[in-house]
């Protein structure tokens, strides 16, 4: 894919190229580029671009990429480590995902059910994610440390462990995390087979 910045140049391969400036290695992705990238000059808006590599993608007969186990870590440990995000970022959050209802559509990848299972704020149907029990948007949204993969909203502080119990305590989050880490890598196991 063709960016349309200044700084970058094409070296033929389909999802990275050449920063000029040395940025994320001096060979960024296309959608670090785009979503990242301080000095970026093109004129597409970021999230128009991944969509541009996901139609490309599927054309293509690529399968959706695997949810890194190491960022999903790193946001459920986020949680338990420093506790939930603000009431107002988990309700911005979700607004962003959802869209303020009577003002805004939703997300083109926000999904109220997704694999036969349903969450009162949805789910994200970009991420990759799928229909786990730790993916529901009620969950992540808590999550200092996740992130929109469409770069809509990003990492936040957490308020601090002991506010662990307005989202059912400390020992429930412990055991739904540890589920969910078992049901990750029991997943990425059968999948590297």
């Amino acid at each position: 894919m063709k960016i349309d910045c200044k700084h970058w140049q094409n070296i033929g391969q389909r999802t990275h190229g050449v920063c000029s400036l040395g940025y994320f290695g001096g060979s960024p992705s296309c959608g670090t580029c785009l979503i990242q990238c301080r000095d970026y000059t093109g004129n597409q808006r970021p999230h128009e671009a991944m969509d541009d590599i996901a139609a490309m993608e599927k054309a293509q007969g690529k399968t959706k990429p695997k949810v890194s186990l190491r960022k999903y870590l790193k946001a459920e440990l986020s949680l338990l480590t420093h506790g939930p995000v603000p009431l107002t970022i988990y309700e911005h959050r979700g607004l962003c995902c959802t869209g303020p209802k009577g003002f805004n559509s939703p997300c083109a990848h926000w999904k109220q059910s997704i694999e036969d299972m349903e969450d009162d704020v949805g789910f994200c149907g970009s991420c990759g994610c799928g229909g786990r029990e730790r993916a529901k948007l009620s969950t992540k949204l808590h999550m200092p440390k996740a992130t929109c993969p469409k770069g809509i909203w990003g990492e936040e502080k957490g308020e601090g462990i002991l506010q662990l119990a307005r989202i059912g305590g400390i020992v429930k989050q412990v055991k739904s995390i540890i589920k969910g880490v078992k049901d990750e890598m029991t997943k990425e196991a059968k999948d590297g087979e």
